[in-house]
């Protein structure tokens, strides 16, 4: 069985390529739900034709978040996401040099779109498609979902598992843990002034965002995992000749634990309640974040399974923890053991260089269908 998975993959490389610049040629930024829509079309068009039931999720200004499922209860959840991080130039190549695709989305994450799409098609050609499959794609996954969160956690919480189609390390690793993380703006009211007549009846709001720049990345503790970055500042006007009367900065916080990321947002709320310079007034406004996937004894099973199937396929399968969140923390908030990384081998994620490891797109739909078979034998013996 393991020869035909190989076998049946590897001969669908040149179709998987086909989509691939399919759907790159979208320019499904997480900003324009009308293009993010497009790739949802596609893959409601491509999951459907195996026989899964979609249904496609609307709010007005988000692009639709699309579910199916191939059965009866979604035991296992793979996930997913149709928006990606940058927009396009108009320039890019969608063809392969040295063995790569290099083009912004490529490996984050269409070519995990890919994957899915292919898995499940080898598996319903060799009548083996599992009947409790339930995929949930986010629209807006860049921006922390805070659309499609909602169908994720309520899937997850009447799935046993989950498996997630994001690209693979750049060393072909899937990842068992991800950081969590939140996000601030934070903004400031001074008074303005002339910088040289009269500079003693301004209030500096850029004096304010520098005490409070110093303080916030006090919290950061390296060795714990927490990060606080004050990542975005500005001030005043653009000829810079007056005391700052206005100004406003972007916080990011990521962290490995719920715990951490309760205290940390609590010292953030504790810091930017006080004024350091006297007269300036601050408000701080906190936006959707992201849970941390947890690597729990369940996750490290889950990981047996994708290693055992990698064994079967001749794939080694490395395994390593990540800084970056993503919509599989939500599902690990919900109680089940998550796998991501099983999407292509990528890397230059969310760069003009992006890029994308062709061979590995055969590869990986090879070690996701060999996962779910061994996974569902797994849980049927478990009844």
């Amino acid at each position: 069985m393991e020869e035909l998975l190989l076998k049946r993959s590897k001969e669908s490389l040149n179709e998987m390529i086909d989509l691939l610049k399919i759907l790159l040629a979208v320019n499904s930024y997480t900003l324009d739900s009308d293009e993010v829509n497009k790739v949802v079309d596609i893959m409601e068009n491509r999951i459907g034709s195996l026989g899964f039931t979609t249904v496609r999720h609307s709010s007005e200004g988000h692009a639709d978040c699309l579910e199916a499922f191939s059965g009866r209860e979604g035991d296992v959840m793979l996930i997913g996401h149709t928006d990606m991080a940058q927009t396009l130039t108009g320039s890019e190549s969608h063809e392969m040099a040295g063995g790569r695709i290099v083009c912004p989305g490529a490996g984050d994450m269409k070519g995990g779109l890919v994957t899915l799409c292919y898995a499940l098609k080898v598996l319903k050609d060799l009548d083996m498609l599992p009947r409790n499959i339930k995929i949930i794609l986010s629209s807006d996954e860049e921006q922390a979902s805070p659309f499609s969160k909602k169908y994720i956690m309520d899937s997850a919480k009447n799935a046993k598992l989950c498996l997630s189609v994001e690209p693979a390390r750049a060393n072909g690793a899937v990842v068992i843990a991800r950081k969590g993380g939140t996000y601030f703006t934070l903004k400031v009211k001074g008074r303005s002034a002339h910088s040289g007549v009269e500079p003693e009846k301004g209030i500096s709001a850029a004096e304010e965002l520098a005490h409070k720049t110093l303080l916030l990345h006090k919290l950061l503790d390296p060795r714990a995992g927490i990060t606080v970055n004050v990542g975005y500042l500005n001030a005043g006007t653009t000829l810079g000749n007056a005391i700052a009367g206005q100004g406003t900065a972007k916080i990011d916080v990521k962290y490995w634990t719920p715990e951490q990321g309760k205290e940390t947002v609590e010292e953030i709320i504790k810091i930017c309640s006080v004024s350091s310079v006297p007269g300036t007034t601050l408000s701080l406004e906190q936006h959707p974040g992201f849970q941390p996937m947890m690597d729990t004894p369940q996750t490290f099973k889950l990981l047996e399974c994708v290693k055992q199937s990698g064994e079967r396929l001749g794939i080694q399968v490395k395994s390593v923890k990540t800084g970056g969140e993503g919509d599989a923390g939500f599902c690990s908030a919900a109680g089940i053991p998550v796998i991501c990384g099983m999407g292509p081998v990528a890397g230059l994620l969310h760069s003009p260089e992006e890029y994308l490891e062709t061979e590995s797109l055969w590869e990986r739909t090879a070690l996701l269908a060999q996962s779910l078979i061994i996974i569902n034998k797994g849980l049927h013996d478990s009844e």
